[in-house]
């Protein structure tokens, strides 16, 4: 893998990423999937590298994955997270804030680098090996690379949450990163396969008419009867409305302007907007 990124003059770092990306939309789905890129923030004024900290942020990162090869994924990931440069110490917290849709993404891609240590060291902390550490419990999966510099390895490490995802399926993931891993190494610039829609993929979609149904009728007292249905001619107000687009946002972390919701304003178009606003950025 070494060898690949420095024959294509790419950092490791963006290779690995590629595979995390294509894993990624293969299991969501979706061509163009959202993952946490963890990326240093320490200050970069003088006396930053002294300050003690660790100094990470975490962003989000959408590459469309389509028939890519790795080889072109990790160029356009490695375009993204330069593009990040100069925004990278946002808070996620702030990010998130700023967009209103609630929790970005639930997945993380991380990758260090620990440079070796050669000779004595005095007057210094040391670093010392080892395993178990546990990941931010708030996200689903943790996905993390490491780079060894003694033995010139890469580690691979999956930490993930129980509660939503079982062993069968993470056993299954690790399987595909690690055939995509070996891709990388054998035919990097080989195209794959169109990504395809998953059977959850296609629940997700279907599942927005009734949600969609369901607020409508808490806030109106009535189901809708057909697509042509007129939310604000059975009842519904410009304070509903708001009720409305506030409860996508808060119950299920999508964004719909009001102005689009009142344009929209029909049960068939607020299914349509609704999807459309959940595919955004995912």
């Amino acid at each position: 893998m070494r060898q690949a990124a420095d024959e294509h003059r790419l950092p490791l770092k963006s290779l690995l990423l590629a595979v995390h990306l294509r894993v990624l939309a293969e299991e969501s789905g979706s061509s163009t999937p959202l993952t946490g890129l963890v990326a240093s923030a320490r200050p970069a004024e003088e006396g930053g590298d002294r300050t003690l900290g660790l100094f990470l942020n975490t962003l989000p990162l959408c590459v469309g994955v389509a028939s890519r090869s790795l080889l072109q994924l990790a160029e356009l990931a490695w375009q993204a997270e330069r593009d990040m440069m100069g925004h990278h110490t946002c808070p996620l917290a702030d990010i998130e804030r700023e967009l209103g849709r609630g929790p970005l993404f639930d997945v993380f891609f991380n990758y260090t680098k620990f440079h070796r240590l050669d000779g004595p060291v005095r007057h210094t902390s040391r670093s010392v090996d080892g395993h178990g550490v546990s990941s931010d419990v708030a996200f689903c999966l943790t996905v993390d690379f490491e780079a060894v510099p003694v033995s010139e390895e890469v580690r691979f490490t999956l930490q993930y949450d129980r509660q939503r995802l079982d062993e069968h399926r993470i056993a299954a993931m690790a399987h595909r990163y690690t055939s995509l891993l070996e891709a990388l190494v054998e035919t990097p610039s080989a195209p794959l396969p169109p990504v395809e829609r998953t059977a959850a993929a296609d629940d997700e979609h279907a599942a927005w008419p009734e949600r969609v149904a369901h607020i409508w009728q808490r806030l109106t007292g009535a189901a809708p009867g057909t697509p042509e249905s007129d939310f604000f001619d059975v009842g519904g107000t410009s304070l509903l409305a708001l009720r409305f687009v506030a409860t996508l946002r808060d119950q299920y972390g999508i964004t719909v302007e009001l102005g689009d919701f009142n344009r929209a304003r029909r049960y068939g178009a607020l299914v349509e907007l609704v999807r459309h606003g959940r595919q955004a950025p995912t």
